[in-house]
């Protein structure tokens, strides 16, 4: 049944170009629909590898996670040397000078948005409707997690991510269309490729913020930085929630506030000091 999908997927992408001719507003936005083409393929090729993980016997879980994370990143590498064929891209990584200024805003901004995206999920909403408080711990425990995929994940998922959506993704979308558009296309591919449905609008805004840091400071070293930090933080942390009854609740929710207010500052003041 897979292979079925996977045949019509590939046939129906032969197809786009005679589609095209027949469907103006694809035509019309035909670069963004060959993205999300292309990574709705990466996910059925995954999908697929997933499929195989389930046919195998006396596999481990750990292994089935290991095959899963490996396959994913390697598809999404593959994806990317697509990218830079089908597009003729050029690689032009520089390691710009960033100020130690706006390395502390750009710092203040990351954490101030790491609290405030647990605010706009799904899952915080429904807590508070329970009278509770989503919030986030920290959980320095590595004894369950494997070092190879932790690897991929803070090192190499960084990467990969950041060359297909800011550089490949955002930046060829940038030339066909004004700053808010690309943001929003970009963000939005960026946020389905993490196939979480509760986390959807939360994964949105991470790639409103990475997409526009990029955008501010041409510097996707910075980025990638960011994006490794981010990542790590994920791994050393875990949701908790708190019932309103706790009286450290008003102060959990006083972080969330003045997170969004350090969110207009710091874009603020990192527009400023770009223009310097």
């Amino acid at each position: 049944m897979l292979w079925f999908s996977v045949w019509d997927f590939l046939y129906k992408l032969r197809k786009l170009k005679t589609l095209n001719q027949k469907n103006p507003l694809v035509k019309k936005h035909k670069l963004f629909y060959s993205f999300l083409l292309l990574l709705l393929l990466i996910q059925i090729l995954h999908g697929l590898v997933l499929y195989g993980t389930y046919l195998l016997k006396n596999i481990t879980y750990e292994t089935q996670t290991i095959i899963l994370v490996y396959s994913f990143h390697l598809l999404f590498f593959l994806g990317i040397l697509f990218c830079f064929k089908w597009l003729k891209l050029k690689w032009t990584f520089k390691f710009e000078p960033i100020s130690y200024k706006t390395l502390a805003v750009g710092a203040s901004l990351f954490f101030a948005i790491f609290l405030a995206q647990n605010t706009i999920d799904y899952d915080f909403i429904k807590s508070l409707f329970d009278s509770k408080l989503k919030i986030i711990s920290f959980y320095l425990d590595f004894s369950t997690k494997n070092i190879w995929v932790l690897f991929l994940m803070v090192i190499i998922g960084p990467i990969l991510e950041e060359i297909m959506y800011r550089y490949i993704i955002f930046n060829t979308l940038l030339e066909r269309y004004n700053l808010i558009i690309s943001l929003v296309l970009s963000s939005f591919l960026f946020a389905i490729m993490h196939l979480n449905l509760n986390g959807l609008i939360a994964y949105f805004f991470i790639g409103i913020f990475f997409g526009y840091v990029y955008y501010i400071t041409k510097s996707l070293w910075l980025n990638i930085a960011i994006h490794m930090l981010w990542n790590f933080i994920t791994q050393i942390t875990k949701i908790e929630y708190m019932t309103f009854s706790d009286h450290n609740v008003i102060i959990y929710l006083c972080h969330y506030i003045l997170s969004f207010g350090v969110v207009l500052w710091g874009f603020k003041n990192l527009r400023i000091l770009m223009r310097e």
